[in-house]
């Protein structure tokens, strides 16, 4: 992984053979990439042939820098020739020796071995001659489990004289301006470690520590980038893939805790799990992840377990070196959530975890029913969580049911009057246009008619006849949806049968035609207003 550096301000205690220790950042500001300078001092006691061959530094949680950046790498016979790349620098300062300073150079090699993050070549420079040491990159488990840079640097003997110090300042950024050093993004204390080892087995320690500032101002975007459940044929088993993304990692806050809570849509089935809480956790699944620090190759293969108890489940994403990462979430069946409540402070711009189950068997089976993944992540400095939801896409489920489209009534028109009054001789009627579709208009006509039996003398013979008279009639538009009142004029006749009528009161058949649907029919009184009085 990335070369780490641990940070300090003031002179740390040391013992043995390392008499100070120090590391000192341009900056202190959270997440930012200054240079950063370590200067260690060294007290052999009565022996003069004793010298420092080798230096470890343990470095504080989330005190990085990424390899990925850096444009070069130095072979170990460039670095012999003194003749490294300008872009697999890294770093510079000067190594004392028996009183004389001599120029120090810093670089960035392949990995010695699968299992290093990369390499560090160490040249100090004097009298026209380049002494060389070799070292390396690592992740180790620090204290509480937490991933932790190591850096192992290789102290060339130096005209066969004794290091009295070594002064080393890593680049905040490469060779060609990109970020190289990482402060952390936490503002706790923190603490780095070093040890050494002289020639003749004599061996000393240090440690230093600064807090960072300025975490309020580091931005955090994380989210869940998408989430897909592939259903079986055969049963109800589904797996489930799920992808967190965090394009800014490098210059924004790391996640310190994560809270997965998966819908009702997705059933733990207990019966494929039952043997993973017997104290051998079981493989469930895969991961892999990318980080601005490092290669893709460093955190791929990694592997999702089960364990814990029945009562208690724990789920556990684990890396191999070069990147050793363990990750454990507790598992919550009652309210549907995983949650991983101390993460390192790493940078992760993508995490994808493949859930199937042991053995063929699925961890988790499926309804079909829509639902959403969310995911709320908290900040490692210690700003607003951020809520990130995203509905799974299904696989191998069968297409939801659609409802066939629902045909819109037709148009209709409906009388609303039981009654009304006639004023200035014009009647009221009120009409109603319902069904139909946004936009549709009823019209047509309307008209009041009064069917009257008349006694006449046909040939000399009383004979009854019927005849229909038009007491009033207009045409009408009303949009869908509305009701409106139209007066359409009485005729004379209308008007006539109306005056006549006992009590000025006529019962007559209100019709309503509508153009390109059915006619509405009904029976309505219809009565005269009386004059207003005069005053």
């Amino acid at each position: 992984m990335g070369g780490l550096l641990g940070l300090g301000a003031t002179q740390a205690p040391a013992s043995g053979v390392l008499s100070s220790f120090t590391l000192t950042p341009v900056s202190t500001q959270a997440g930012a990439n200054p240079d950063v300078t370590a200067d260690l001092t060294f007290d052999y006691g009565a022996s003069t042939t004793d010298s420092v061959r080798t230096v470890t530094i343990d470095l504080a949680p989330g005190l990085i820098a990424s390899i990925l950046n850096v444009p070069a790498t130095c072979t170990q016979a460039e670095l012999t020739a003194n003749a490294c790349p300008a872009g697999s620098q890294i770093g510079s300062g000067t190594a004392t020796v028996n009183g004389a300073s001599y120029d120090t150079g810093l670089y960035l090699m392949p990995p010695p071995t699968p299992a290093d993050g990369a390499g560090f070549g160490t040249v100090v420079r004097a009298g026209g001659n380049a002494y060389t040491g070799l070292g390396t990159l690592d992740v180790v488990s620090g204290a509480g489990g937490q991933p932790v840079g190591e850096v192992k640097l290789g102290v060339p003997v130096v005209n066969n004289e004794q290091v009295d110090e070594l002064r080393a300042t890593m680049h905040g950024s490469t060779a060609d301006g990109r970020p190289f050093t990482r402060l952390p993004t936490s503002c706790a204390l923190a603490s780095t470690d070093v040890s050494v080892a002289t020639a003749e087995g004599d061996s000393g320690s240090g440690s230093d520590s600064f807090v960072p500032t300025g975490c309020p101002s580091l931005g955090y975007g994380p989210a869940l980038a998408a989430v897909q459940a592939i259903k079986d044929s055969g049963d109800d088993g589904v797996e489930l893939i799920a992808s967190l993304s965090q394009p800014n990692a490098m210059t924004e806050s790391a996640t310190k805790a994560l809270a997965l809570h998966w819908p009702s849509s997705l059933v733990p089935n207990a019966a494929a799990v039952g043997t993973c809480f017997s104290g051998r956790p079981c493989t469930i699944g895969t991961a892999a992840g990318t980080s601005p620090l490092a290669p893709p190759s460093y955190l791929n293969g990694g592997v999702v377990t089960l364990g814990g108890t029945a009562q208690a489940p724990t789920m556990t994403v684990t890396f191999p070196a070069p990147i050793p990462l363990s990750l454990t979430g507790a598992i919550d069946l009652v309210n549907r959530t995983v949650t991983f409540s101390a993460l390192p402070d790493l940078p992760l711009s993508r995490l994808t975890v493949d859930i199937a189950g042991p053995a063929g068997a699925k961890v988790l089976s499926t309804t079909c029913a829509s639902g959403d993944l969310v995911a709320t992540f908290t900040p490692q400095s210690g700003g607003a969580a951020v809520t990130s939801t995203q509905p799974i896409a299904y696989q191998g489920c069968p297409p939801p049911r659609s409802r066939p489209p629902s045909t819109p009534k037709p148009l209709k028109i409906s009388i609303r009057n039981r009654g009304m009054f006639v004023f200035d001789a014009r009647a009221n009627i009120r009409l109603a246009c319902t069904g139909g579709s946004a936009g549709d208009i009823c019209s047509g006509r309307v008209s009041l008619t009064k069917r009257q039996q008349v006694v006449r003398r046909v040939h000399g013979r009383r004979t009854v006849i019927h005849r229909t008279v038009l007491v009033a009639r207009a045409r009408y538009a009303i949009e869908r949806g509305q009701t409106e009142t139209d007066t359409p004029p009485l005729t004379d006749a209308g008007l006539r049968l109306l005056e006549r009528a006992r009590h000025h009161r006529l019962r007559v058949r209100a019709t309503a035609t509508l153009r390109g649907g059915a006619t509405a029919r009904r029976t309505i009184v219809v009565r005269l207003a009386a004059p207003p009085r005069s005053s």
